[in-house]
């Protein structure tokens, strides 16, 4: 998973580091990347395109595709409210762990999929 971002609800502050002005308050976003693997197998797939046209009909904008086939990323909304956060994220794995599975896919939360020597994962074996 990558950071948590942190940044003022009314803007771009132009020094990340200073406190939020009056009136502001600080917001958070997740962003959470996963590999998609075969279900038999456990080896990263590209059916990353596949997962994302699948899920953009229920989460829009919140999922991309990323650099390799076998990788999808999700993203919440920002917010002010953690528990709003907490079962945005709760809803976003649901929606794409059920996604995966109708592709005969799971999903590995990790930036990096571990592939083994002269494997590529942006073929997909079916």
């Amino acid at each position: 998973m990558s950071p948590m971002m942190i940044g003022p609800f009314c803007g771009i502050d132009p020094a990340p580091a200073a406190l939020p002005r009056d009136g502001c308050r600080l917001t958070v976003g997740v962003e959470e990347e996963f590999v998609v693997v075969d279900r038999r197998t456990g080896a990263p797939v590209a059916r990353g395109p596949r997962v994302v046209k699948a899920a953009t009909e229920v989460l829009g904008m919140q999922i991309q595709e990323e650099f390799l086939g076998a990788q999808v990323e999700v993203c919440t909304r920002p917010t002010v409210d953690l528990g709003a956060l907490r079962s945005e994220l709760a809803l976003l794995r649901k929606v794409m762990g059920e996604v995966a599975a109708d592709e005969g896919c799971l999903l590995m939360a990790s930036g990096t999929p571990v592939i083994p020597p002269g494997a590529s994962s942006d073929r997909d074996p079916e």
